[in-house]
């Protein structure tokens, strides 16, 4: 029986079409998108869209920070993001802080995340660069997400990658709340890493997008790697609601699917599948999970 779930499940999910109604989401969020201003001049994006790396440590800025905004998007105010290089940093010197500023006032909410930094401070080492604010979303409990662009002058050359940076935008969420429920409290064994892996690429040839090796590659290191909170799968699970990719449904089977193929105790995965399930009923409105 779970053998013909699993296949079902992924059947489901990768041969069918998206809900062309999305599912309300509840009111444990709110979320600002756009309205951000660039410097002036002519700008044009040279990434992908990025999350600010480091809004943990930056919190109380980041929560001041997001009322501001939400205060000005309703009076038409302006507010945005910008950049600034840190190269005193001791523990990264391609460091590149991310300020947000709003009525006067200026907080740091955290960095460009280091892989990134690392291409721009290479590829684009005298070029004057910016950040266009694409949307914000708070949590009840504190947590935040800043998303945005990297910008450069006209004329200046994209960042490489961008094939697999626009996959990893497509699947983060749908990763982050199936790789919560892979390894809690533990690392990944392998028929897990696999399994995730196989996922992704399963995905990806549903949304066209024909792998090379090396992109799998970087798909692999990317599974390994990404280590999801409680708050930032609440987040996902909020998004995902939220904009429709899944229904709620499909989204508990895929929970089952992983914690099926984790090697947890019963009462672990209890103790998991209750969590997410309460998530997902402040996420999901007039279902059950």
């Amino acid at each position: 029986m779970a053998t013909s779930r699993r296949h079902g499940i992924f059947d489901l999910l990768f041969r069918r079409e998206a809900d062309a109604t999305p599912p309300n989401a509840g009111s444990n969020f709110f979320k600002i998108r756009r309205g951000g201003i660039l410097p002036t001049g002519e700008w044009q994006r040279i990434s992908e869209l990025l999350t600010v790396v480091g809004i943990q440590f930056q919190r109380e800025n980041a929560v001041n920070f997001c009322d501001l905004v939400s205060s000005a998007a309703k009076h038409d105010r302006p507010y945005g993001l910008r950049l600034e290089f840190e190269p005193s940093n001791l523990s990264d010197p391609n460091a590149i802080k991310v300020i947000g500023w709003c009525s006067g006032n200026e907080f740091l909410v955290g960095y460009v995340d280091r892989s990134e930094a690392a291409i721009v401070s290479e590829k684009f080492p005298d070029n004057r660069l910016a950040a266009e604010f694409y949307d914000l979303y708070r949590g009840k409990g504190g947590h935040v997400d800043i998303r945005y662009y990297l910008s450069g002058p006209k004329g200046i050359q994209a960042l490489p990658g961008k094939r697999c940076r626009s996959l990893f935008l497509k699947l983060d969420d749908e990763l982050t709340v199936v790789e919560y429920a892979a390894r809690p409290g533990h690392r990944l064994n392998r028929a897990e890493r696999e399994l995730l892996v196989k996922y992704v690429i399963e995905r990806a040839n549903d949304l066209g997008f024909d792998l090379t090796a090396d992109e799998v590659g970087d798909i692999t290191t990317w599974v390994i790697h990404k280590d999801p909170t409680r708050e930032q799968t609440a987040a996902s699970i909020d998004r995902i609601a939220a904009e429709g990719n899944l229904r709620q449904a499909d989204l508990v089977e895929l929970v089952d699917i992983f914690l099926e193929a984790n090697g947890l105790s019963a009462s672990r995965k209890a103790k998991v599948r209750d969590e997410l399930g309460g998530i997902m009923r402040a996420s999901f409105s007039g279902q059950n999970f």
